[in-house]
């Protein structure tokens, strides 16, 4: 009898234990960071992802970003580092050209067919995160008072614009920090970028939840999807490349 009180006291403590760590976990928040530096000719760009009160701690560095030309585009070398033992657990290499983006597009229209309200769940989504932090300064020059003028002024309304767009999808709650500096001697291009967004893990669950039973009532959407993901995750090997379709 004392045996199976023991035992039933123990159980117990483990059933209270796993629920007060599953609420605690839903209840924590997921941050993402986003970080872009340029000075001169050097880049330093990374991707932060940091959740269960920073026990999870993942970095996407960027040690090479090279433009190769209008063909073949962006080549991009990709090291997966896990922070929290400090080592880099993998790198990729991968290169973004006109055929990447054109193969991307399409397969985005795929999914849009394939999945039921994906519209509606993406803007739902980017609604449960809020933009912690925003700063976005660019330094550019282009050797003459008057170019650089008219550079700065089209600098300052595109970066106007990419944050009005931000803010239709993910509500802020900092005031952005942005700031155009014309480097009137001299050809300069600099930046220097922090985005950091974050929401509620629980939250994301369930929204992950959403879009899994969106799938599933589409004909073909875990088809669909599992050929994108297979495609765009980050690995040592060319993306395949579709079919262009034929003109009628």
């Amino acid at each position: 009898m004392l045996i199976g009180g023991i035992i039933t006291a123990i159980l117990l403590v483990l059933v209270l234990a796993a629920v007060l760590a599953a609420v605690l976990a839903m209840l924590s928040s997921v941050q993402l960071t986003l970080y872009w530096n340029r000075v001169g000719e050097n880049d330093e760009m990374y991707v932060q992802v940091r959740a269960l009160y920073g026990w999870i701690k993942y970095r996407f560095n960027v040690p090479a970003m090279q433009f190769n030309n209008l063909v073949d585009g962006l080549t991009l070398k990709i090291n997966q580092t896990d922070q929290n033992k400090m080592d880099i657990t993998k790198k990729s290499k991968s290169r973004i050209d006109k055929a990447y983006i054109k193969a991307f597009y399409r397969e985005g229209k795929d999914l849009l067919r394939h999945t039921q309200g994906l519209n509606a769940w993406f803007k739902q989504t980017m609604s449960a995160f809020r933009c912690t932090e925003l700063k976005w300064s660019t330094g550019v020059g282009a050797g003459d008072a008057v170019q650089t003028a008219i550079l700065a002024g089209t600098v300052w309304t595109l970066k106007s614009a990419v944050v009005g767009l931000l803010t239709k999808y993910v509500p802020l709650s900092a005031v952005p920090k942005l700031a155009v500096n014309p480097q009137y001697n001299r050809t300069a291009f600099q930046i220097q970028f922090v985005c950091v967004i974050q929401a509620k893990a629980g939250v994301l669950g369930l929204s992950g939840c959403r879009l899994i039973y969106r799938i599933f009532r589409t004909p073909g959407g875990m088809r669909a999807w599992f050929k994108l993901l297979r495609q765009v995750i980050p690995g040592d090997r060319t993306r395949a490349k579709r079919p262009e379709p034929a003109s009628t």
